[in-house]
């Protein structure tokens, strides 16, 4: 039984993710949630960090903003990762910039950001 309605939400992507050939195994979400009259400032600081991913070499990394949600505007950033030993990699090696942008974004957000770590079960198809 369903305690509550599903939500859903149609999402646009802003910066898409590079192809890559290497297997998924994990993908990280971080769900940013801009703060009224922020949303412009939001968009600019997470598109230059997702793009200087990419020029880094991380093309798998992608910015996407909610056209529909019933929690209002939102950004997501959705990294793919061939494993847990990667994604804890390039944690480390990415952690200053991570850092800088998640707190840029923190001081212009209605609600702290949130992650979502997903292991995928069934591979995506080639």
């Amino acid at each position: 039984m369903i305690r509550e309605p599903l939500r859903q939400t149609l999402e646009e992507s802003l910066v898409p993710p590079i192809a890559g050939t290497a297997p998924i195994g994990i993908v990280l979400r971080a769900f940013f949630q801009p703060a009224a009259g922020k949303i412009g400032q939001v968009r600019s600081t997470l598109e230059e960090h997702v793009r200087s991913e990419q020029a880094a070499g991380r093309g798998q990394i992608g910015l996407f903003q909610h056209v529909f949600s019933e929690t209002g505007a939102m950004f997501t950033i959705t990294a793919t990762h061939t494993d847990l030993s990667e994604l804890a990699r390039l944690r480390q090696e990415r952690a200053a910039a991570v850092q800088a942008t998640t707190a840029a974004v923190g001081e212009m957000s209605r609600a702290p950001v949130a992650v979502r770590l997903l292991e995928v079960v069934v591979p995506f198809p080639s």
